[in-house]
């Protein structure tokens, strides 16, 4: 086939097959480079709150207030690489490598603009998070953290870009790389600059954000070097305008879907904020277990965008049926998985992090009501990275403004006021499964559709 032939002098050489071959392995590949860089990346946001948790409470407040900022940010970069991997699979499986790295380097461009405006609103942090109920010390260790962050932000930008879309050219290996570097070293530092291990300044909060711009840095510098010496970065902008449109129709909606994740923690950070710095702090270590409970599961849902971005690019619908049948059954199997976990151990791991009884309280409370929905908030990922590999942005954003307008942030309100933190709890459980059950139905029925039609818009 046309993805198979040899490269040009003008055209990268790195690409691996999805389109040929059992569906089962090449999932299984992907997920598990991935997931090495899942327990990585998450491990240092883990490790955060470990070191933090030795400060006091306001800092694990803090922390808990700027998490929602950082992820938002984070997300919206994860959005553009996104529109751009999806563009890359279906170039790739339809044997248009040039634009592979045409994409590649518009959309690192557009990152980096992104980040530049980013910096441009510091002056507001401070109101920002006083509006999300942060007061007092815990309020001004956020702005202290998040203005160091800022400055780390286009390094996090630069890799997280990068090796989302070297995993849509099959390249998940490289991709997992360079995430478990940067965020190794990271973890390796931060306790040097937090507490001034070795005679060096102790740095408190500010630490931790300095030690994000150290292992992301090192990160970003390889990634571009590896990006240069592949030859998928081009200095030509004749078609930026054309890569910014196919782009950004898909990475908008994908920007605005991933934002729905610290919307939602925002939201009950606010909610939570009423009960005090303590009860905040609980939910923020509850948050960062949550990611990395649910990585392996979250692994498989973002490993499927390659598999169905270059078999839809290729025609090879059934292919396509099949990668999503494996990744949801492996999802709702990890979510009974964390169940079980949770009920054994959810107390335990939380008073390792910290031994105040609302942190506790709290953390293993959200844990325990609801780790059950790891897997159905898996399966709408995976919705959503298929949704967005097949070119069509518009149903995960419909379904995940849906969940947070529409049905979250009323439901959180009126159980907080009727039961308190523990309603809130509940209401983000039940909205889990239920935004899992129905992406996962549309994202079918698409696929289905589109087999029985026997078209693909490859749209890029």
């Amino acid at each position: 086939m046309a993805a198979s032939n040899p490269p040009t002098h003008d055209t990268p050489a790195l690409a691996n097959d999805l389109t040929a071959g059992p569906v089962g392995p090449h999932l299984t590949k992907l997920s598990t480079y991935l997931l090495i860089g899942f327990i990585a990346n998450n491990a240092s946001y883990l490790m955060d709150v470990v070191y933090l948790g030795a400060l006091g409470i306001d800092a694990l407040a803090a922390i808990a207030f700027a998490f929602p900022v950082t992820y938002a940010l984070h997300a919206i970069t994860r959005g553009f690489a996104t529109g751009a991997a999806s563009v890359m699979a279906r170039a790739l499986g339809s044997g248009d490598r040039e634009r592979v790295a045409v994409v590649a380097s518009h959309c690192f461009v557009i990152a980096l603009l992104f980040c530049m405006v980013c910096a441009a609103g510091y002056a507001l942090v401070a109101k920002l998070f006083a509006l999300m109920g942060a007061r007092g010390d815990a309020l001004a260790l956020t702005v202290r953290y998040m203005l160091i962050w800022l400055i780390a932000f286009p390094a996090l930008a630069i890799t997280t870009v990068g090796t989302l879309m070297l995993r849509a050219i099959g390249q998940a290996a490289v991709a997992g790389l360079l995430t478990t570097g940067g965020a190794l070293l990271q973890v390796f530092v931060a306790p040097f600059m937090i507490f001034g291990w070795l005679g060096m300044p102790a740095l408190g909060i500010e630490g931790a954000a300095w030690a994000v711009l150290v292992g992301r840095g090192v990160s970003a510098i390889l990634c571009v070097y590896f990006y240069a010496r592949e030859r998928l970065l081009v200095a030509s902008f004749r078609e930026f305008p054309s890569s910014c449109a196919s782009i950004l129709h898909i990475g908008i909606p994908a920007s605005a879907n991933n934002l729905i994740v610290p919307l939602s923690a925002g939201v009950i950070t606010r909610l939570l904020a009423d009960y005090g710095p303590a009860v905040v702090a609980g939910f923020g270590v509850a948050s960062r277990l949550e990611v990395f409970i649910s990585m392996p599961a979250m692994a498989v849902a973002s490993s499927v965008g390659p598999l169905v971005g270059q078999n839809w690019g290729a025609g090879n619908f059934s292919r396509v049926s099949e990668t999503m049948g494996i990744a949801d059954r492996f999802c709702l199997a990890w979510g009974l998985l964390a169940l079980v976990a949770m009920l054994l151990a959810a107390e335990p791991m939380v008073s390792l992090i910290n031994d105040d009884p609302t942190v506790i309280g709290t953390a293993s409370a959200y844990l325990l009501i609801v780790s059950f929905t790891f897997g159905f908030l898996a399966m709408q990922n995976s919705a959503s990275f298929s949704f967005n590999a097949l070119g069509r942005p518009l149903p995960p954003l419909i379904l995940a403004v849906s969940r947070l307008l529409v049905v979250y942030v009323p439901l959180a309100i009126l159980a907080g006021n009727l039961y308190g933190a523990i309603g809130i709890f509940w209401v983000t459980a039940l909205v889990n499964v239920a935004a899992g059950i129905a992406a996962a139905a549309w994202n079918r029925n698409t696929i289905r559709v589109a087999a029985e039609r026997g078209r693909v818009g490859i749209g890029h």
